[in-house]
């Protein structure tokens, strides 16, 4: 290489990595005075402050000669032109009027203002068109996005919006502007990149309150306290027999930690991850051929209910077990009958062989293995079960009481009670033709019974007075919620997943127009 051309290289290399850092550095300036955060808007506010202050300066200068401001600071400069308080007063009124009253000023401010406004108006109209709010809901939050004026102050009390500041710019189009988040409750917000964050209880915060930067926007907010349900299940055991659990009583809460340290600043304790989970994992009620509800999120506080998981777990229990392995069993009065009578066989085969001996092995007829009521509750306690998933759900179970077995003789019709004859007789018999045809005549009495428990049967007849949109999304709802159960009790029990489970959720998610995969799924 010419060794004249390597000063010539290191010249250009120098002037590339010039422009490259004025590049930058002007990128960098245009994301600072662009940027939507409190602290930059209030730098823009003041500039804006200081360039039509020094604009009203400018132009009142220089609306008049250096002859005519020397003719009207002249009376107060000299103390000889003006003997009297009277003359001075006029003189210094006259001045004013000059400053602040000069048409030929206001005619150039006016100018310089006009281009301003008429951005801003357009502005507004464009953001109001785009978020289909009012206009001056858009002007309002701009003036506050851009200069940091006026924030609005939305309070969080119970897990909801108080209804006050529901219509607040905060919560229609985003921040910026002030939140207030009371000790028993937790606000989940989200940036305009898409990510993430969490509000916990503001006491803390100067004047107990949080700034919210531009087009941050409230996603969901949580009720940290502890929530008292009940319900009632019914399910259906391994024999074919409807079982209802009556009044089951349950508290629960939003998952507080492996160890929470409750404050004063902190009455309730909670897990962050928790509340991103239960509101980014909860599903949706949708209709065929329609948009998902335009009701918002932030009008249905978190955890919400937990009545999907509780009937999922109670629904896997019964349907196990036999009716007498929970709801009764034998006791050891007939366990010691049941001895007697193998003793006493094996007493007469002795006598009729002529040998001595005892041969009397097992019984036949075992009694079945209870399940106690404690039992059952220590379920929804297991480390690996029901409080794992719960906990991966983002909420925890505080306790529960699993109610009363209601199987009353109109809810176990002759039938039913036939085929649970049936089926203890072929169990015994061990006929798999029986048995096969007794597990079609449950699977669609159970299809029965679920069609039956859908929303529309359970609005009937008030359904009249239930608007259609409401029946159809809790029906979609309801769909969505039972395949989502049963697809936990597969995954639970190890089974593999039916595809035609996962083919009814994809389904449903195309629907709802999301890309949701099932957790199993493979």
């Amino acid at each position: 290489m010419n060794s004249a051309r390597i000063p010539a290289l290191n010249i250009n290399a120098a002037a590339t990595r010039v422009r490259n850092g004025v590049s930058d550095a002007f990128d960098n300036f245009l994301n600072f005075v662009f940027a939507l955060q409190d602290k930059v808007a209030h730098v823009r506010s003041t500039a804006i402050t200081f360039y039509f202050g020094g604009l009203f300066v400018i132009f009142t200068v220089t609306s008049r000669t250096p002859e005519a401001w020397n003719a009207l600071f002249a009376p107060l400069i000299t103390p000889e032109a003006f003997p009297s308080t009277e003359s001075a007063s006029t003189a210094l009124f006259s001045l004013i009027l000059a400053i602040v009253f000069t048409p030929s000023v206001w005619a150039h401010m006016i100018a310089a203002y006009a281009p301003f406004w008429l951005m801003h108006r357009i502005t507004a109209i464009y953001l109001a068109d785009v978020f289909e709010k009012d206009e001056e809901v858009a002007h309002r939050f701009i003036s506050q996005a851009a200069f940091g004026t006026d924030y609005n102050t939305v309070r969080i009390r119970e897990g909801k919006i108080v209804e006050a500041d529901q219509s607040s710019p905060v919560v229609q189009i985003g921040g910026p502007g002030y939140v207030i988040v009371e000790l028993d409750s937790a606000v989940l917000f989200e940036r305009p990149d898409g990510s993430a964050y969490v509000v916990p209880p503001t006491v803390t915060e100067r004047r107990s309150k949080r700034v919210i930067e531009g087009f941050e926007r409230i996603r969901q907010a949580a009720d940290l306290r502890d929530i008292n349900g009940n319900q009632d299940i019914i399910a259906r055991s391994r024999d074919g027999i409807p079982v209802i659990a009556k009044d089951i009583q349950y508290s629960y809460s939003i998952y507080r930690g492996e160890n929470p340290n409750k404050t004063l600043q902190t009455p309730y304790p909670f897990s962050e991850k928790a509340v991103e989970s239960l509101a980014y994992k909860a599903p949706r009620p949708v209709k065929p051929g329609a948009p998902v509800s335009p009701k918002p999120d932030w009008h249905t506080p978190l955890p919400g209910k937990i009545a999907g998981p509780v009937l999922n777990e109670l629904n896997g229990f019964v349907s196990k077990r036999g009716l007498s392995e929970f709801l009764s069993s034998i006791g050891a009065p007939e366990e010691e009958a049941l001895r007697n009578r193998e003793d006493e066989l094996d007493r007469l085969g002795q006598q009729l062989s002529g040998r001595n001996g005892s041969n009397a092995g097992e019984i036949f007829f075992k009694p079945a293995q209870f399940t106690s009521r404690s039992a059952i509750t220590a379920m929804f306690y297991d480390e690996e079960g029901f409080k794992k998933r719960a906990t991966d759900r983002g909420f925890q179970l505080n306790w529960i009481g699993v109610g009363t077995w209601v199987t009353p003789a109109e809810i176990i019709p002759a039938n039913h009670l036939e085929a649970w004859k049936l089926s203890r007789e072929n169990f015994a018999r061990n006929n798999p033709e029986q048995l096969k045809r007794l597990q079609e005549d449950a699977r669609l009495q159970e299809s029965l019974r679920l069609i039956q428990t859908m929303p529309i049967a359970k609005f009937y007849p008030e359904h009249r007075q239930i608007p259609e949109n409401e029946l159809i999304d809790s029906l979609i709802g309801d769909y969505y919620e039972r395949i989502q159960s049963a697809l936990e009790l597969y995954e639970r029990d190890g089974e593999e997943l039916p595809f035609v489970l996962l083919e009814a959720l994809r389904t449903l998610n195309e629907i709802r127009g999301i890309n949701q995969r099932w957790v199993g799924d493979e």
